[in-house]
Formats: C-alpha cells, sequence, structure tokens
C-alpha cells in the first residue's frame, strides 16, 4: 500500500503543470536538412548516416507555448563535437533588451506564444560516438517545467563515401 501511494504522489508532481498539460511549452520538429540536401530528415531520423567531420544540419522548430507566452529558447551545446547556433528567427518576437550575443539563446517579448527557430549544427571533429544536441523551451507560466527536445545523431570517424573518391 505504501508503494501505491508513493507512485500516485510521484504522478502528482510530475504532471503539476495541469491535469491535461495544456500549459507546458511543446517544442516540435518542422524541418531537418543534411549538407544541404533536398531531403527532409524530419519525419524518418533512422535515415540518416552517421556524421562526418564539417557535415551540418539544419533544422527547423515550432515553438508552443500554448495556454502561456513563451519565455526563452536555449540551445544545449554540451558536446564539443558538434558546434551548434540559432541561425535564423523572427526578430520582431526577441526582447530588444537582450541580444543573443552566443548564437545559442533568445529571450521572446511578451505575447508571443508561438514561432519558429532554425539551428545550424556543424559536426567539428568525429569520432564513433553518439551525439545528443539538447534544446530547451521554457514559457511565462507559472510553476510549469519547460519542455526539452533532444536530437539523437551519431559521429563516425570515417569520410563519408563521396569524399574518399
Amino acid at each position: 500500500m505504501k508503494k501505491y501511494s508513493l507512485l500516485s504522489l510521484l504522478l502528482c508532481f510530475l504532471f503539476a503543470c495541469s491535469d491535461d498539460k495544456t500549459d507546458m511549452p511543446r517544442i516540435e520538429l518542422s524541418n531537418l536538412f543534411l549538407n544541404g540536401e533536398d531531403k527532409d530528415y524530419s519525419r524518418n531520423l533512422k535515415d540518416i548516416l552517421p556524421l562526418s567531420a564539417g557535415d551540418y544540419i539544419n533544422v527547423s522548430f515550432r515553438l508552443y507555448g500554448n495556454e502561456a507566452d513563451l519565455a526563452s529558447f536555449v540551445v544545449g551545446n554540451e558536446d564539443s563535437n558538434i558546434n551548434a547556433r540559432i541561425s535564423s528567427y523572427p526578430e520582431n518576437e526577441v526582447a530588444s533588451d537582450f541580444l543573443p550575443t552566443d548564437d545559442e539563446m533568445l529571450r521572446y517579448k511578451d505575447g508571443i506564444r508561438s514561432t519558429w527557430v532554425e539551428v545550424t549544427l556543424r559536426v567539428r571533429s568525429a569520432k564513433e560516438e553518439e551525439v545528443r544536441p539538447a534544446f530547451y523551451l521554457n514559457s511565462k507560466a507559472p510553476d510549469c517545467e519547460g519542455a526539452v527536445y533532444y536530437l539523437d545523431l551519431t559521429t563516425t570517424a570515417k569520410p563519408r563515401a563521396s569524399e574518399e573518391e
């Protein structure tokens, strides 16, 4: 009985934002293009071959605050082999008193509940490993967690087939 009580209490904390999570911000992957190709990998991430040094990915996200205004979008660039930067966004929606200095964070004006952002990821040096850039979205809803989106990628030390020839 004690286990069930603890489990139900834990579930209450996990869903503390609201019963139907309408207040939680949401990040949706819109497009993902590799090395300027025309093929959009956003619906088939498994089709992306392991990335080599110099490869780049252009990623587009739709951001939703749902029932609350958006507060900030942050690129979590904790992997030293991937260089990530915000490359495009609607400038009129970003707070004018806050200019992004490192291309890794945006802070939104009041009243912005949905928008888009584009991020460019470039592989600096590659070795056989899994990399997982993270993207964070926070809203101005009180007592509500932010959203996180992880992009699971693989890198390789081997050059692409076209580079070997």
